[in-house]
């Protein structure tokens, strides 16, 4: 009997060896091609990272990471067909994994900025929201498609503009009440109020999201125009040119002159507007407070 038992715990302890070394190679197959294909595209080498992890997905199917990095990189590589293409092929084969959430994410983001797909977007955005309705990267995502649907320079009704704002204010709201860490949500929240007009508003998401990233240059940018309409001219210039020194500090100088010359525009702009009698008026420092954090104003 006793050597019965140590004959099947044998048995037991090969069999989770053989799990076990399975696993730890399939690890270091998707670390090794992790690591070999970042430093290709390090290099600008898109096309060979993505033969490379196409012959690994190829040799391994059923490793999901790999199959998300090759699609992500199909996406970044501007072949949106083939991405979409296999985001499609791991819904169906994840139906009920926690990944599925994820992949329905990513392929809807192929998509969000076709204005004939967002319809279909938001559609399975909702029906992933039955099951995964406390999501905050899917609420977020949500209202990403109305953000950019209240965007599109077609859409000429005022009315239907403010509708779709409004729906992306409501889906970020939610996000942001499951996870307030989201900086990308806090900051295309600041857009959505600013795009309506309710500037305190939008000032207040930017400063929370430069709070969580100071060196959010496109926060810092948006804040400093909010302040402006705000009649805040002193700050709002404070940060306009903080933006660019963001992007001149990481290297960025291209696009750093870039946004100076958005930023002389924007002064030439209030400067030259005549019917502008409060130009030199500024908003006081505890009015400033009542919608900001002082954090953000660095």
């Amino acid at each position: 009997m006793l050597r019965l038992l140590g004959i099947a715990l044998i048995v037991i302890c090969v069999g989770c060896l053989v799990i076990f070394h399975s696993e730890i190679k399939r690890f270091s197959d998707t670390f090794l091609s992790s690591r070999e294909g970042q430093e290709m595209l390090n290099e600008g080498d898109y096309a060979g990272a993505i033969a490379l992890y196409e012959e690994k997905v190829e040799a391994d199917p059923g490793n999901y990471s790999l199959s998300m990095a090759l699609a992500s990189l199909y996406g970044l590589h501007r072949q949106r067909d083939k991405a979409i293409e296999l985001y499609r092929t791991l819904m169906a084969k994840y139906p009920d994994s926690p990944e599925h959430t994820a992949i329905v994410i990513a392929y809807g983001r192929m998509q969000e900025n076709l204005p004939e797909k967002r319809n279909n977007v938001i559609s399975l955005y909702r029906k992933a929201l039955r099951s995964d309705s406390d999501n905050p990267d899917l609420l977020s995502a949500l209202g990403t498609v109305y953000l950019k649907a209240g965007d599109n320079p077609n859409e000429t009704r005022q009315e239907m503009k403010s509708w779709l704002y409004e729906w992306a204010i409501y889906y970020y709201r939610l996000a942001l009440a499951f996870d307030s860490k989201q900086e990308g949500t806090r900051f295309n929240l600041g857009v959505a109020y600013q795009q309506t007009e309710r500037y305190e508003k939008a000032a207040s998401s930017y400063c929370n999201a430069l709070v969580l990233n100071p060196n959010a240059f496109e926060a810092r940018f948006n804040l400093g125009l909010t302040l402006v309409n705000l009649d805040a001219l002193e700050q709002g210039y404070q940060q306009l040119a903080r933006s660019v020194s963001i992007l001149s500090d990481a290297g960025r100088v291209p696009e750093a002159q870039r946004l100076a010359e958005r930023v002389q525009e924007v002064k030439t702009m209030v400067y030259n507007d005549s019917s502008n009698s409060g130009l030199q008026s500024e908003m006081d420092e505890s009015t400033l407070s009542k919608f900001m954090s002082p954090a953000c104003l660095i």
